[in-house]
């Protein structure tokens, strides 16, 4: 997979990423495409970390209003106190990936430590790519099958593939949901 399957410019939408200018929606299907393994993406978004980072030191911080900086401060609290982050289904969105009839939708993103947590959902008769891991993956199939080489997954049934291993395409005959735990960073053959 690269950039060149993903609709609008990498480069624009990595500088709007970086500096975190883009609508929840538009920042959402970007993750999605960077959790793809798009080796382009990655290297701009490296490339343009140290600009970024250079352009917040320059802006002068505003302070906000001292009702909004409480209520912002007590809800931070909160969440610390709880160390818990809840995603309802209802308030969750599934985004379009540049693989034909494969939609994700994110978990979780730890950039710092190139991992995600994410449900793939795949439509009946559809493939996934060629990939190599570059940490491991782990995959548990919640419905549907899952097919690769001669191995059938169906719900319930887990795998571990180890960094370094590769994954040839992968397809399911009814369609599929299966939760990843993997890198962000997965080289596409495709």
């Amino acid at each position: 997979m690269n950039c060149h399957d993903y609709p609008g410019d990498p480069s624009e939408l990595a500088s709007l990423f970086a500096a975190g200018a883009l609508a929840p929606d538009e920042r959402a299907s970007f993750e999605a495409h960077l959790a793809t393994g798009c080796a382009a993406c990655h290297a701009e978004l490296g490339r343009l970390g140290p600009v970024t980072a250079e352009l917040f030191a320059a802006v002068s911080p505003l302070a906000p209003p001292p009702e909004i900086r409480a209520a912002l401060l007590h809800r931070i609290a909160a969440a610390q106190r709880q160390g818990i982050f809840i995603q309802q289904a209802s308030e969750a969105s599934w985004q379009d990936t540049p693989i034909p009839g494969v939609r994700v939708r994110i978990l979780s993103l730890d950039r710092a430590n190139n991992r995600c947590t994410i449900l793939v959902r795949m439509a009946p008769g559809m493939s996934y790519p060629p990939h190599e891991h570059t940490s491991p993956e782990e995959s548990l199939v919640l419905e549907g099958d899952l097919r690769s080489g001669d191995c059938t997954l169906r719900p319930g049934d887990y795998q571990r593939a180890e960094a370094g291993s590769s994954h040839e395409a992968q397809r399911t005959e009814q369609g599929c949901l299966v939760l990843i735990i993997s890198s962000l960073t997965d080289v596409f053959s495709e």
